[in-house]
């Protein structure tokens, strides 16, 4: 734990109003995993930070505290933070709330840090939903859900190119059988193998291998946030993107 003087790298994940002057960031830090603490006066008119207390800005910081809610005591920037608009800020957003969300506080997981720095990176790039869609399986696997696209969960068999699959969140795919009428097995939720195997081999450009792997990620999602929708896609996202 950070005793005040050491300090810890970290991203800010959300920025919430406290008080007259102060913040509550929300931060993905490298060593304590997530972590909330009151920046105080940071908002102030005089604040020489305030324009950098901002999501995505990669921070050094130190706090106290024995308490959920910690108190920054250091704070400091490195010369130059990501920037992203668009798109590309829409998905930063939809993860920074993914990890508020599904991560506990003060649980490291070392793998997220490094894959989330990675994706921001990507996003200033340009890059788009190939790399969003990495991290959410990457943070699925690090929280102890990962899935197998390479396998029937039933019958242990391999995927077969040319049959049909849905995915059970709590089990994985399971194939439909070929006499079974489309609309019965859930005609929106019947995923391709080829696409299976595509995703395997890390062919993610491809549009419908990206809109199967998105059925089948938010899915999961979905019932690791026990159905309750996520607020960065009610107020950033347009009809028909990244839902």
């Amino acid at each position: 734990m950070s005793d005040g003087d050491r300090l810890s790298r970290a991203f800010i994940l959300h920025v919430r109003k406290y008080r007259d002057t102060s913040a509550i960031l929300e931060l993905l830090t490298e060593r304590e995993g997530r972590v909330a603490a009151v920046a105080r006066g940071v908002r102030a008119a005089r604040s020489k930070v305030a324009g950098h207390v901002r999501p995505f800005a990669e921070i050094y910081v130190s706090w106290l505290g024995r308490g959920d809610l910690k108190t920054v005591k250091k704070l400091d920037f490195p010369p130059r933070s990501v920037s992203l608009t668009g798109d590309q800020l829409m998905m930063g957003l939809y993860v920074n709330e993914l990890l508020i969300r599904l991560l506990g506080k003060h649980d490291p997981v070392d793998e997220i840090f490094v894959a989330y720095r990675a994706l921001l990176l990507d996003l200033e790039a340009g890059e788009g939903t190939p790399a969003l869609r990495r991290f959410e399986l990457l943070l699925l696997t690090a929280l102890g859900y990962g899935i197998s696209f390479d396998h029937d969960a039933e019958s242990g068999d391999p995927i077969e190119a040319g049959s049909n699959y849905r995915f059970a969140p709590e089990q994985g795919f399971l194939r439909v059988a070929e006499s079974c009428p489309p609309v019965a097995a859930g005609e929106r939720e019947l995923i391709r193998g080829h696409d299976l195997k595509a995703i395997v081999d890390g062919q993610l450009e491809d549009p419908a291998v990206d809109r199967a792997l998105k059925r089948v990620v938010r899915s999961a999602l979905n019932a690791l946030l026990g159905g309750r929708p996520l607020r960065s896609r009610e107020l950033f996202l347009r009809p028909g993107e990244l839902s």
